[in-house]
């Protein structure tokens, strides 16, 4: 009896890995500040403003989004780089025990770049990141991350880091203790926001708000946008079978350095496709045999 309900399990369970993989169904937020954005201020909202993000894995890929008033092509700009000031690029950091430069120089840095109108040096795509550059300078923005706090009105990084009272999420401290991002240029410079070099893992797909809305997206109900008009969504979408897995925190700053954000999240591990399907060989081979001794 034990060896028919063990069969029936690891042909069940093999069934499970291929056809339904690991997913989080419930898309996690994460809220910021509507308005510790800089430039461009039109009836007290910055045309960089950042309302929030979220992200959501579906099987072997993760879905996120980005609620802000920036448009994905970019903000038009006379004198800079590409006419436009767009977002950078956005980076996954698996140490998340570590500050972002020591994860980088560890090789534990993942970036994406989604927005085709920045100044990044990569094509679209997922990269493990060996090297990031700033471009704030060519963008008319903040020379470093102390520069945009005693510039910002309300400055708050998401749900991992709140600059207005110093706190750091799960590990309280004061902003001159702030240490996950460089305030000042040293090292390498606090107010880099684009791959310079990274060896590409795979392609990224831009996902406009009815593409989000499909995997379960709704800023307007879980962010306070504050009835702004003119609010734009969008995402991307990548496979995540070249990442470690695991807990991750990502950033992303515009290329002005002007806005950002900063949020913790996890990625479950997916199986490799091999090991699914031997697991279902030899599930079946199991059940099968197991109901030939039934019959006789």
């Amino acid at each position: 009896m034990l060896k028919h309900i063990s069969s029936a399990i690891a042909a069940a369970a093999a069934g499970t890995l291929i056809c339904t993989m690991p997913s989080f169904a419930q898309v996690t937020y994460s809220q910021d500040s509507v308005t510790d954005g800089e430039g461009r201020v039109t009836n007290g909202v910055s045309a960089f403003e950042l309302f929030g993000t979220g992200y959501v894995q579906d099987g072997n890929h993760l879905i996120v989004g980005i609620s802000s008033k920036l448009p994905l092509g970019g903000e038009p700009f006379n004198n800079v780089l590409n006419d436009t000031v767009a977002w950078g690029d956005m980076f996954f950091n698996f140490s998340p025990n570590d500050d972002f430069d020591t994860a980088l120089g560890n090789g534990d840095v993942y970036g994406v770049r989604f927005a085709e109108n920045n100044d990044s040096s990569v094509d679209v795509g997922l990269y493990k990141v060996d090297a990031t550059k700033t471009e704030s300078g060519q963008n008319q923005g903040f020379a470093s991350l102390q520069s945009y706090r005693n510039a910002a009105r309300d400055a708050t990084l998401g749900n991992v880091f709140d600059l207005e009272d110093g706190s750091v999420l799960n590990n309280g401290t004061n902003y001159s203790n702030f240490t996950y991002l460089p305030k000042t240029g040293a090292n390498r410079s606090s107010t880099q926001s684009l791959i310079a070099e990274g060896d590409f893992l795979n392609e990224v797909e831009v996902l406009d708000a009815s593409a989000l809305t499909s995997y379960g997206f709704d800023f307007a109900s879980n962010l306070d946008q504050r009835d702004i008009p003119n609010a734009k969504s969008y995402g991307f979408k990548f496979d995540i079978s070249n990442l470690p897995g695991g807990s991750f925190i990502a950033h992303l700053w515009a290329e002005c350095f002007n806005e950002g954000t900063v949020f913790e999240g996890e990625v479950a591990s997916v199986p490799e496709p091999t090991s699914a399907l031997a697991l279902a060989i030899v599930g079946a081979v199991a059940w099968t045999r197991q109901r030939k001794a039934n019959k006789t």
